[in-house]
């Protein structure tokens, strides 16, 4: 006698197509921020021929008291500070892209620390006369709005129902 047993399925997520492209742009931008880093460090090494040109610069720009400071160890630690930093910040945004486009819940989170916090920057910005950044905040509470659809939330496994059970 055949016996059939009984198959358990395990419910396929689909990632929506938007999640896809904020993903990939988080990648992207991981990947220019690794270059950029990169460059900056490889300037670091070269500084010698950038600083005597950035000291012309500053004495013709009428900052004179600024050129003492201007020195190639300054400069060198200055420049590489900026590519570890960059590299930093490229790792960050390499590792979003991945998470987002893998469903980690850390990666919601994350995702709306971000646009929360570039929506206080523009905010400063616009206070500050950059009124170009008001761009930044209505995409800024869009992408937020999109990251609070129930589908978005349910591909993270960020469900709106109580886990509590009486």
């Amino acid at each position: 006698m055949l016996v059939l047993q009984p198959v358990e399925v395990t419910p396929v997520r689909h990632r929506p197509e938007g999640l896809t492209i904020l993903g990939a742009l988080a990648i992207l931008a991981g990947v220019a921020g690794l270059v950029a880093g990169g460059a900056l460090l490889i300037a670091s090494l070269a500084v010698g021929t950038i600083t005597s040109s950035l000291k012309d610069y500053l004495s013709t720009q009428g900052y004179p008291q600024l050129v003492s400071y201007v020195t190639t160890s300054n400069v060198a630690t200055i420049l590489a500070s900026l590519g570890v930093f960059s590299i930093l910040v490229g790792l960050f945004w390499f590792a979003e892209g991945i998470g987002v486009l893998s469903g980690k819940g850390w990666a919601w989170n994350v995702g709306i620390a971000i646009f929360v916090l570039s929506i206080i920057n523009s905010i400063i910005q616009v206070v500050f006369g950059n009124y170009f950044s008001a761009i930044g905040i209505v995409i800024d509470l869009g992408i937020i709005y999109y990251l609070m659809k129930p589908s978005v939330r349910a591909f993270f496994g960020k469900t709106l129902a109580p886990t509590w059970k009486p």
